[in-house]
């Protein structure tokens, strides 16, 4: 039985040819559900997705675990919805669970087959590309209108409700760049770098919404501590910082006291995170024009990192709170989350910070993790 008609109103697929529809469908495998069935459950490992030809699903994910288990819905879905693509670029988990609201058709592509079919037809890859930009602005616009409500009602608790959809929300133009860039890797191999550092980029825009999930939740940080080449972490950090320096006639200036072959341990992804946080509240201090100093060093078995500033300094009515959530210098757009965030992440890896103001003028923070 033929279900182009079906894939052809699916975003995914609505710009390609008859011929590619074809092949879509005859990899398709339909299945049925009743109502109140779930399709998959969370932390099932995924290997396949799924489009919506009769029915409606929602979309649910347990809030507050330890409080018996709570679950939430986080959308619901119908004909020509499409779900469970995250299984497409990894094997872990699922993020969420999926259930049945009432009977349902559904279309199940396995994720074998449909890489198979992308690697066979590489114009798949542009006309999916031109899917990126819409997905990423409705979901830039809905993380605003989200992020701008949860703020004025109930705080940590609504942001928590808020950010596990605002997860689920992202995973679509995440899981489409990913694995765009990851096919167009394999199949142009002279993109490997700009397809690398898309990659990069995108997996660091997803752990920063989950860290503001795990934040509100009060949860521990998925802390993975690995050993660390911190040569290239530390050029990767001025990489990333320079040209946000270079830009506003601010100088950064460095110094790396750590023996190169040193053995360094912590999470990479989220210390980087933190540094790149803490510099930019720096530029953003300065403005224009002035001095950001970033220092590294190894002090009584602790890494020790520095980041001042030659600016204003912090207000003395605030520094005792800067680490809280929601307290602000009154950035233009600022939360009050990015150092309380900070703060946590540091305290999960057992290390400390610290924040004063300098004599003469300026702001510095000193982190230590401990290297046991």
């Amino acid at each position: 039985m033929t279900y182009q008609n079906i894939l052809v109103k699916v975003d995914l697929f609505e710009e390609l040819s008859s011929e590619y529809l074809t092949k879509l469908n005859n990899i398709a495998k339909v299945v049925l559900f009743k109502k109140g069935k779930y399709i998959f459950r969370e932390n099932e490992i995924g290997d396949s997705f799924y489009i919506i030809i009769e029915g409606k699903v929602s979309i649910t994910k347990i809030i507050n675990i330890e409080a018996n288990d709570h679950e939430t819905g986080l959308m619901e879905l119908t004909s020509n919805d499409y779900f469970g693509e995250m299984a497409l670029i990894e094997e872990q988990g699922r993020s969420a669970s999926a259930l049945c609201l009432t009977d349902c058709k559904l279309l199940k592509f396995l994720k074998s087959d449909f890489l198979d079919l992308c690697m066979q037809n590489p114009n798949i890859l542009l006309i999916l590309t031109k899917k990126i930009s819409s997905r990423l602005r409705e979901t830039n616009e809905r993380y605003v209108k989200t992020w701008d409500t949860l703020l004025r009602k109930n705080k940590l608790a609504a942001i928590g409700t808020a950010a596990s959809k605002i997860v689920h929300d992202i995973k679509t133009p995440i899981t489409i760049i990913v694995l765009t860039a990851q096919m167009i890797k394999d199949a142009f191999p002279q993109t490997a770098i700009s397809a690398d550092k898309i990659i990069k980029q995108t997996k660091t825009l997803d752990g920063m919404v989950r860290e503001i999930l795990e934040f509100a939740r009060g949860e521990q940080s998925s802390i993975v501590k690995d050993n660390i080449n911190f040569d290239e972490f530390y050029t990767d950090i001025l990489d990333n910082s320079m040209p946000m320096a270079d830009d506003r006639d601010i100088k950064v200036i460095t110094k790396n006291e750590i023996d190169s072959g040193t053995k360094i341990k912590f999470d990479e992804k989220k210390i980087k995170r933190v540094i790149i946080n803490l510099i930019k509240n720096s530029l953003e201090a300065l403005k224009f024009q002035g001095t950001i100093y970033f220092t590294a060093s190894i002090e009584n078995g602790k890494l020790h990192f520095v980041i001042s500033d030659d600016g204003p300094g912090i207000p003395e009515k605030i520094i005792d709170q800067l680490f809280e959530a929601f307290v602000t210098m009154g950035k233009s757009g600022g939360t009050g989350l990015g150092l309380a965030i900070v703060k946590k992440i540091i305290s999960d890896h057992n290390g400390t910070i610290t924040v004063k103001n300098k004599e003469d003028h300026g702001a510095q923070f000193d982190i230590w993790l401990p290297q046991e």
